[in-house]
């Protein structure tokens, strides 16, 4: 089987390491002055080296050969993606008090760490509090943002960078010597530029075009990514500053660029760019520059958003038709049904607008919406209710809530597709379709007492409810005493 280019030229020591020299200069000292730490944040977008120098830095400081198809038993890789629970961290908390079998550390290399929930970091904190000394941690994460101080505070911390273009090209022309692949200078240059400092990005995109071509152009390039000339994303742009488009007319171009091949992601890139370009004008107007801003703004709130194409169409609507309004206040499910609900044309503007604000959802307060989900729950499925009385909520972030209760019973219960759908259509009624609600249990929780109106929740619930709608709801649960043990 043929390896892909950016496996075949990943570095395989740190001096190979490419574009993050303060970094590997740092790492290899502290081999070197045996100043090893017993953890590490690597930060960084996705594709700058995070994972690899990890993987580098475990096998050198074992003094071990670091190959790629390596699986060394004491250097363990998780993801954290799929690998976030509590459970997850305590099974790594019990393993890692057993001493390395063969090297001198065990190391744990734990990738977007950023998605473990908060039992497990408290979980991983108190490992990283006291851990053992043979135990070393290397965490990576292109979110820093979500990851706890408490945790940042206990790490030695890098960040890497973007690759410069220049360095960018530099690996290229290297890789492409290498595999006899002729690529222009042009060519080399747009693939560093749309690869946003990701060199492994820029190693893919060489290699997808060395499929088509031994022999790579310019435009080899813009056809493979999809990326749409500068004509018409200055049409675009004038015609929304300017007025002179209406929403049909840009429904119209948005689509025709579509299907024509071009990727709507690299065309709001492109459009960014532009306006960038723009901002930096002498002979800008103050208003324009206003718009622009506010723009640009809006087109980077969209960059992990679904119906991506849909989202576009509306805030260039929104520009055209004057509505100020963020497009983060928008419902995921609904942003679909929003393009087909504008008006063609911008002399019926007034009706447009009223037809937009009854298809948005409002931001709203994230404790409010959970207050209210539990009142309607009391009042319409009070088995459902008490379950959730009986659990300590986190409001992890504006549109994330995280439900932990003491027993599995109950996580699963919260899980079941009736409970989940019961709970879905109660938010969307609410014009909260966009909140998450992660559950999970922990064993050790301790509950906070509850308010008087709920005391004695389990006894209110058993005389209130018919035992028919309990087996309905639980399917086929039996009721508990107390605070008996439930795995």
């Amino acid at each position: 089987m043929r390896q892909a280019l950016y496996r075949k030229y990943r570095s395989n020591s740190l001096s190979d390491v490419v574009g993050q020299d303060s970094i590997v200069k740092t790492l290899t000292n502290s081999i070197k002055d045996s100043k090893i730490s017993h953890a590490y944040l690597f930060v960084g977008p996705r594709g700058v080296g995070k994972t690899s120098v990890a993987r580098i830095f475990a096998h050198q400081i074992n003094n071990l050969e670091y190959k790629l198809e390596d699986n060394h038993v004491d250097i363990i890789e998780i993801d954290g993606a799929s690998n976030r629970g509590i459970d997850e961290i305590r099974d790594l908390r019990e393993k890692s008090t057993i001493a390395p079998s063969y090297a001198k550390y065990k190391v744990y290399i734990i990738d977007e760490v950023h998605m473990l929930t908060l039992p497990a970091f408290n979980a991983l904190l108190k490992l990283l509090e006291e851990p053992p000394a043979h135990v070393i941690f290397i965490l990576a994460t292109t979110d820093v943002g979500k990851v706890p101080e408490t945790i940042i505070s206990r790490t030695q911390k890098f960040i890497f960078k973007p690759h410069e273009i220049p360095t960018i090209v530099s690996r290229l022309n290297y890789i492409a010597k290498k595999e006899d692949i002729v690529v222009s200078e042009d060519a080399l240059s747009l693939i560093a530029e749309l690869s946003e400092g990701g060199l492994r990005d820029a190693i893919n995109i060489l290699d997808q075009l060395s499929s088509m071509s031994k022999n790579i152009k310019v435009n080899d390039v813009s056809e493979l990514i999809g990326l749409p000339s500068e004509k018409e994303v200055n049409f675009i742009i004038d015609g929304v500053l300017h007025k002179t488009l209406n929403t049909n007319k840009v429904f119209t171009k948005i689509d025709e660029l579509a299907n024509s091949g071009t990727d709507i992601k690299v065309l709001v890139s492109s459009m960014i760019k532009n306006m960038k370009n723009r901002l930096i004008d002498d002979n800008i107007e103050p208003s324009e520059a206003k718009i622009i801003i506010k723009l640009i703004w809006k087109l980077l709130e969209i960059g992990n958003k679904p119906y991506f194409k849909d989202y576009l169409k509306i805030i260039l609507s929104e520009e055209l038709l004057d509505i100020d309004k963020p497009v983060n206040q928008y419902s995921d499910k609904k942003i679909k049904q929003i393009p087909d609900m504008l008006v063609k044309d911008n002399s019926k503007k007034d009706a447009s607008i009223v037809k937009l604000d009854k298809t948005v959802t409002e931001k709203v307060d994230i404790k409010s919406v959970w207050d209210q989900l539990l009142k309607n729950l009391k009042n319409s499925h009070t088995t459902l209710y008490s379950t959730l009385m009986m659990s300590k909520v986190s409001f992890i972030d504006e549109d994330t809530v995280e439900v932990m209760f003491r027993y599995k019973f109950y996580s699963n219960q919260l899980n079941n597709s009736k409970n989940f759908k019961i709970i879905s259509d109660i938010l969307t009624e609410l014009g909260a379709s966009n909140i998450k609600i992660i559950s999970s249990f922990d064993k050790e929780l301790v509950l906070e007492k509850n308010q008087p109106e709920d005391n004695d929740i389990i006894s209110d619930t058993k005389a209130t409810i018919d035992t028919k709608e309990v087996f309905e709801v639980f399917k086929g649960a039996e009721f508990f005493q107390g605070d008996s043990e439930i795995s």
